[in-house]
C-alpha cells in the first residue's frame, strides 16, 4: 500500500475558466502521475440543479475521489481542484459555508496550491456560469489562501508560460526532497 504522506499533493485552485484541469491534465502526463478530477463537475453534470444542500455531498465525494486517486499515487498527484475551493464556491453562490465543510476542510493537507489568474479567455460552457466578477472571485481564492497561510504561487500568462512555470516550480520541490 501507499504511504500518502510522502506523495507530492499539487492542487490547481481559483475561479473559474483559468486553466486549471488543462494544466493538472498536462502535468499529470509530463510527470507520468494521475490528476484527480473535479467532483463538482461530474456531480453538476448529472444533477444539473445546485443548491446549499448539495455542498456537502459534493465535499465528501471531491475527498472520497482524492483518497481513491491517493491509495494507487507514485510520488505526485495533481488535484483539478479541492474542497477548499468547495468551500469558497458556497460562499460565492450561497453566501454561506456549512460548519461541517469548514470542519472537512482542516483535516486536508497537500504540498502546494498553484492560483491561475483571470487573464485568460472566457470559455463558456454547461457548467461554468461565472464570467462577470472574475477579479472579484479571484481576490477571494487568493485571500483564503492567505488566510490560511497556505503555500501557493500565483500562474500569469498564456497557458503555456503557466504550464513553465508550474513544472519547473515541481522540478524544485523534487530536487530538494533528494537533498
Amino acid at each position: 500500500m501507499t504511504n500518502t504522506n510522502n506523495i507530492l499533493k499539487i492542487v490547481f485552485f481559483g475561479p473559474q475558466n483559468t486553466g486549471k484541469t488543462t494544466l493538472s491534465k498536462k502535468l499529470a502526463k509530463v510527470f507520468n502521475c494521475d490528476f484527480v478530477p473535479e467532483y463538482a463537475r461530474l456531480f453538476a453534470k448529472k444533477h444539473k440543479e445546485l443548491s446549499l444542500e448539495t455542498v456537502l455531498p459534493i465535499a465528501n465525494g471531491q475527498i472520497q475521489l482524492e483518497y481513491d486517486y491517493l491509495l494507487k499515487a507514485n510520488s505526485i498527484l495533481f488535484f483539478d481542484t479541492n474542497i477548499l475551493e468547495t468551500l469558497v464556491y458556497s460562499d460565492i453562490y450561497y453566501k454561506q459555508i456549512p460548519l461541517e465543510l469548514e470542519k472537512m476542510v482542516k483535516t486536508q493537507t497537500y504540498t502546494l496550491y498553484f492560483l491561475p489568474y483571470i487573464d485568460v479567455h472566457w470559455k463558456n460552457d454547461s457548467i461554468r456560469d461565472l464570467p462577470k466578477n472574475r477579479l472579484h472571485h479571484y481576490n477571494r481564492f487568493k485571500q483564503e489562501l492567505l488566510d490560511r497561510k497556505l503555500p501557493f504561487i500565483e500562474l500569469k500568462g498564456t497557458l503555456e508560460e503557466r504550464f513553465l512555470k508550474s513544472k519547473n516550480e515541481i522540478n524544485r520541490i523534487l530536487q530538494q526532497r533528494e537533498i
